[in-house]
């Protein structure tokens, strides 16, 4: 039996429209990072992950009121029914990571066809973010200053790894409450927030959510003006606690978010090793041929077939924009012999500075898999040979590797490297791929030969 090299066939294209280059904090670690509203120490015992609890007084023993997220449809803002609404001083919730649900005051329609953000909170009034982290938590609606005054709820998942903020109407975080999550608004774009409860009521600021690669500023009206320019994800200042200190009280009307993007990455190729041995599909052929000559003659044995085959290649880590792929075969040797079938797929990455948000593209081709190989028939018999070709689509894996990455930002944990006057900070970083499908081919074959008794008669 023997191996020989199977082919592959891949086109991929990443691209890049937003701020996923900043995205690379852990949700967990986000999540750990936002201030809780007041935890209580304790919570009622029965209470499921994705449940929301609304209690009508200080007690867990009293009438309650029970959401349950997934009878309610994501985004929309659902008025509360009978005594839900306007009737809770204590609230308690068990949701996973990255689902928040939003208590509001007031009631509006959100329209999803529309362009504004599900995290709009025009017209809303009031409201505190009640996010998950895997484990039920509670709180007092007096601390948030939203006593029997809960109206409408919207839920929603959100992709923490973009991080938030949190803004707070009165000193040192107290008072109503809004955290702004950053994956539900475009980066480097202004936005109001002129019909908040928070427009022109914010006194004080954190922002230990923000990923080290992102900064955001608060404009004093909707499209600009004076600013307050100093959270920035990468600096040890990570809060205000008193706004009228940095002369901005009272007066935030809007808001805007920048990722901090390498003008120069380098990122280390990567390989992935695919266990051909049990392909999913096999192709195979048999051929033989009579050699009644005194010397050797050659056939061709192969067994091939056209295939459709997509391969995808994601990571919202880097800017990569192109994907070049490299495939081999170990093992194998000539014919006959014996060899394990281990399929390499090799991936380098490109880059592009100039954009900024990764979505996964894959594209099908059509490739012909198989082998083609020459056989020699020896004199005198007949030489018998048979191939099968085993596919395999490559199963969705997920691989790490590391981007040597140069900041005009002195971001944390960045080295001081002067061969780039333009970007003098350097920080390597890990990156995460995440390829699926495609192909991946083995051939095993092998040869008999069955001596020709005429042959040796004459």
């Amino acid at each position: 039996m023997a191996d020989s090299a199977g082919p592959f066939g891949f086109f991929s294209k990443l691209m890049r429209r937003g701020a996923e280059a900043a995205a690379s904090a852990d949700p967990y670690g986000i999540t750990y990072k936002l201030t809780k509203p007041n935890p209580l120490g304790h919570t009622p015992g029965d209470l499921p992950s994705g449940r929301v609890s609304l209690f009508e007084h200080a007690d867990w023993n009293s009438p309650r009121f029970d959401i349950d997220i997934n009878q309610y449809s994501e985004k929309d803002r659902h008025l509360l029914e009978g005594r839900g609404r306007d009737n809770a001083t204590w609230v308690a919730w068990n949701l996973p990571i990255g689902t928040v649900v939003t208590l509001c005051d007031h009631h509006r329609s959100w329209d999803k066809n529309g362009t504004k953000s599900v995290g709009d909170l025009e017209g809303l009034g009031g409201a505190v973010d009640l996010v998950g982290t895997g484990n039920p938590e509670s709180t007092d609606l007096n601390s948030v200053h939203l006593n029997d005054l809960v109206a409408t709820m919207l839920w929603r998942a959100v992709d923490l790894r973009y991080g938030a903020f949190e803004m707070f109407e009165h000193p040192n975080f107290t008072g109503i409450r809004t955290t702004v999550f950053l994956a539900e608004w475009a980066p480097n774009v202004k936005h109001s927030i002129v019909g908040w409860h928070m427009n022109d009521s914010m006194t004080s600021l954190k922002w230990h959510g923000l990923p080290d690669r992102l900064s955001i500023k608060l404009f004093e009206h909707p499209d600009g003006g004076r600013s307050f320019d100093r959270a920035l994800g990468w600096s040890s200042m990570k809060e205000a606690g008193y706004l009228p200190d940095h002369d901005f009280n009272d007066n935030v009307s809007a808001f805007e978010w920048y990722p901090v993007i390498p003008q120069k990455e380098i990122i280390e190729p990567v390989t992935i090793k695919v266990d051909t041995s049990a392909g999913s599909e096999a192709i195979s052929n048999e051929v033989a041929q009579s050699n009644r000559s005194g010397s050797d003659q050659k056939m061709t044995l192969s067994a091939e077939k056209t295939i459709s085959e997509t391969l995808t290649v994601s990571t919202s880590e880097t800017h990569t924009t192109s994907v070049k792929v490299t495939a081999s075969q170990e093992g194998g040797g000539g014919i006959p012999g014996v060899a394990e079938a281990k399929f390499t797929l090799s991936l380098e990455l490109g880059y592009e500075n100039q954009k900024t948000k990764t979505r996964e593209n894959a594209v099908t081709t059509e490739i012909k898999v198989g082998v083609a190989n020459e056989v020699t028939c020896a004199p005198g018999g007949t030489t018998k040979a048979r191939c099968i070709t085993r596919v395999n689509k490559i199963p969705p894996t997920r691989v790490e590797t590391k981007a040597t990455r140069w900041y005009s930002e002195a971001i944390a944990g960045a080295e001081r490297d002067d061969s780039n006057p333009k970007a003098v900070w350097k920080r390597v970083e890990p990156v995460f791929i995440t390829v699926s499908g495609g192909i991946a081919s083995s051939t095993v074959a092998d040869v008999e030969f069955f001596k020709d008794q005429y042959f040796d008669s004459r």
